[in-house]
Protein backbone atom coordinates (compact mmCIF):
# COMPACT_ATOMS: atom_id res chain seq x y z
CA UNK A 1 0.00 0.00 0.00
CA UNK A 2 2.91 2.76 0.68
CA UNK A 3 4.69 1.47 -2.22
CA UNK A 4 1.81 2.20 -4.63
CA UNK A 5 1.54 5.75 -2.97
CA UNK A 6 5.07 6.59 -2.90
CA UNK A 7 5.38 5.78 -6.67
CA UNK A 8 2.64 8.11 -6.98
CA UNK A 9 4.39 11.09 -4.60
CA UNK A 10 7.44 13.32 -6.41
CA UNK A 11 10.73 13.48 -5.05
CA UNK A 12 10.41 16.82 -4.07
CA UNK A 13 7.51 15.68 -1.58
CA UNK A 14 9.07 12.36 -0.29
CA UNK A 15 11.11 14.62 2.25
CA UNK A 16 7.75 15.49 4.34
CA UNK A 17 6.81 11.63 4.63
CA UNK A 18 10.43 10.50 5.89
CA UNK A 19 11.98 10.68 9.11
CA UNK A 20 14.61 12.98 9.72
CA UNK A 21 17.31 11.03 10.25
CA UNK A 22 16.60 8.90 6.99
CA UNK A 23 16.63 11.87 4.59
CA UNK A 24 19.33 11.42 1.65
CA UNK A 25 20.59 14.52 2.11
CA UNK A 26 23.25 16.32 -1.13
CA UNK A 27 26.56 16.81 0.55
CA UNK A 28 26.06 20.54 1.19
CA UNK A 29 22.66 19.85 3.33
CA UNK A 30 24.44 16.79 5.46
CA UNK A 31 25.90 19.26 8.06
CA UNK A 32 22.66 21.39 8.67
CA UNK A 33 21.21 17.44 9.67
CA UNK A 34 24.06 16.69 11.62
CA UNK A 35 22.79 20.16 13.39
CA UNK A 36 19.54 19.14 13.81
CA UNK A 37 20.37 15.71 15.22
CA UNK A 38 22.34 17.71 17.73
CA UNK A 39 19.76 20.15 18.68
CA UNK A 40 17.46 16.96 19.13
CA UNK A 41 19.89 15.03 21.79
CA UNK A 42 19.29 18.91 23.88
CA UNK A 43 16.64 19.22 26.61
CA UNK A 44 13.24 20.35 24.83
CA UNK A 45 12.25 23.87 25.91
CA UNK A 46 8.93 25.78 25.81
CA UNK A 47 8.60 29.00 23.54
CA UNK A 48 5.23 30.56 23.87
CA UNK A 49 3.97 27.27 24.62
CA UNK A 50 5.13 25.43 21.35
CA UNK A 51 8.24 22.69 21.76
CA UNK A 52 11.38 24.06 19.78
CA UNK A 53 12.63 21.30 19.22
CA UNK A 54 9.79 19.46 17.16
CA UNK A 55 9.42 22.79 15.62
CA UNK A 56 12.44 23.38 14.08
CA UNK A 57 11.94 19.82 13.06
CA UNK A 58 8.80 20.94 10.90
CA UNK A 59 10.47 24.40 9.86
CA UNK A 60 13.53 22.06 8.50
CA UNK A 61 10.74 19.68 6.41
CA UNK A 62 9.16 23.06 5.10
CA UNK A 63 12.11 24.05 4.20
CA UNK A 64 13.16 21.53 2.37
CA UNK A 65 10.36 21.15 0.52
CA UNK A 66 10.46 24.75 -0.23
CA UNK A 67 13.85 24.39 -1.47
CA UNK A 68 12.80 21.58 -3.71
CA UNK A 69 9.69 23.92 -5.31
CA UNK A 70 11.90 26.32 -5.89
CA UNK A 71 15.10 24.36 -7.22
CA UNK A 72 12.08 22.62 -10.09
CA UNK A 73 11.04 26.12 -10.51
CA UNK A 74 14.68 27.77 -11.44
CA UNK A 75 14.84 24.98 -14.05
CA UNK A 76 11.99 26.10 -15.55
CA UNK A 77 12.64 30.25 -15.30
CA UNK A 78 15.61 31.54 -16.11
CA UNK A 79 14.92 35.04 -13.64
CA UNK A 80 14.44 32.91 -10.49
CA UNK A 81 15.76 34.18 -7.55
CA UNK A 82 18.91 32.07 -5.91
CA UNK A 83 18.00 29.83 -3.64
CA UNK A 84 18.22 30.35 -0.22
CA UNK A 85 19.74 27.22 1.91
CA UNK A 86 18.46 28.11 5.69
CA UNK A 87 17.66 25.04 7.88
CA UNK A 88 15.05 27.38 9.91
CA UNK A 89 12.14 28.72 7.40
CA UNK A 90 12.06 29.52 4.09
CA UNK A 91 10.42 32.95 5.50
CA UNK A 92 14.45 33.50 6.57
CA UNK A 93 14.71 33.56 2.61
CA UNK A 94 12.68 36.95 2.29
CA UNK A 95 14.93 38.38 5.03
CA UNK A 96 18.10 37.15 3.20
CA UNK A 97 16.97 39.28 0.31
CA UNK A 98 16.40 42.06 2.46
CA UNK A 99 20.28 41.97 3.54
CA UNK A 100 21.23 41.33 -0.19
CA UNK A 101 19.34 44.77 -1.02
CA UNK A 102 20.58 46.92 1.72
CA UNK A 103 24.19 45.64 1.50
CA UNK A 104 23.58 47.17 -2.66
CA UNK A 105 22.07 50.39 -1.15
CA UNK A 106 25.30 50.68 1.15
CA UNK A 107 27.61 49.75 -1.41
CA UNK A 108 25.43 52.07 -3.49
CA UNK A 109 26.05 55.01 -0.92
CA UNK A 110 29.69 54.16 -0.27
CA UNK A 111 30.16 55.14 -4.03
CA UNK A 112 28.41 58.09 -4.32
CA UNK A 113 30.54 59.28 -0.94
CA UNK A 114 33.66 58.23 -3.01
CA UNK A 115 32.36 60.35 -5.55
CA UNK A 116 32.10 63.49 -3.46
CA UNK A 117 35.01 63.13 -2.16
CA UNK A 118 37.01 62.71 -5.28
CA UNK A 119 34.93 66.39 -6.67
CA UNK A 120 36.16 67.87 -3.52
CA UNK A 121 39.57 66.60 -3.68
CA UNK A 122 40.00 67.91 -7.76
CA UNK A 123 38.48 71.05 -6.58
CA UNK A 124 40.59 71.51 -4.17
CA UNK A 125 43.31 71.24 -6.32
CA UNK A 126 42.29 73.23 -8.85
CA UNK A 127 42.19 75.97 -5.79
CA UNK A 128 45.26 75.13 -4.86
CA UNK A 129 46.86 75.62 -8.30
CA UNK A 130 44.81 78.99 -8.76
CA UNK A 131 46.43 80.23 -5.99
CA UNK A 132 49.94 79.17 -6.82
CA UNK A 133 49.18 81.09 -10.14
CA UNK A 134 48.34 83.93 -8.38
CA UNK A 135 51.01 83.81 -6.33
CA UNK A 136 53.54 83.39 -8.79
CA UNK A 137 51.92 86.37 -10.62
CA UNK A 138 52.53 88.91 -7.45
CA UNK A 139 56.04 87.38 -7.26
CA UNK A 140 56.78 88.00 -10.78
CA UNK A 141 55.28 91.85 -10.70
CA UNK A 142 57.29 92.53 -7.44
CA UNK A 143 60.33 91.77 -9.23
CA UNK A 144 59.50 93.85 -12.21
CA UNK A 145 58.84 96.88 -9.97
CA UNK A 146 61.98 96.33 -7.92
CA UNK A 147 64.10 95.82 -11.40
CA UNK A 148 62.25 99.26 -12.44
CA UNK A 149 63.04 101.11 -8.72
CA UNK A 150 66.59 99.92 -9.51
CA UNK A 151 66.81 101.52 -12.98
CA UNK A 152 65.17 104.38 -11.80
CA UNK A 153 67.91 104.97 -9.16
CA UNK A 154 70.51 104.03 -11.57
CA UNK A 155 69.38 106.79 -14.08
CA UNK A 156 69.25 109.03 -11.29
CA UNK A 157 72.75 108.12 -10.14
CA UNK A 158 73.72 108.62 -13.93
CA UNK A 159 72.19 111.58 -14.64
CA UNK A 160 73.52 113.35 -11.32
CA UNK A 161 77.04 111.93 -12.26
CA UNK A 162 76.72 113.81 -15.75
CA UNK A 163 75.39 117.35 -13.81
CA UNK A 164 78.47 117.27 -11.34
CA UNK A 165 81.03 116.50 -14.61
CA UNK A 166 79.15 119.16 -16.44
CA UNK A 167 79.02 121.37 -13.60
Amino acid sequence: MFSKRKEKVPPSIIIILISPKKFHLEPQLQPQLQQQQQQQQQPEQRLYGVHVKWNSIWSQRRCLTSQAETFKNSTRRKDALPLCRSTVDFMLCSSWQQQQQQQQQQQQQQQQQQQQQQQQQEQQQLERQQLERQQQQQQQQQQLEWQQQQQQQQQQQQQLEWQQQQQ
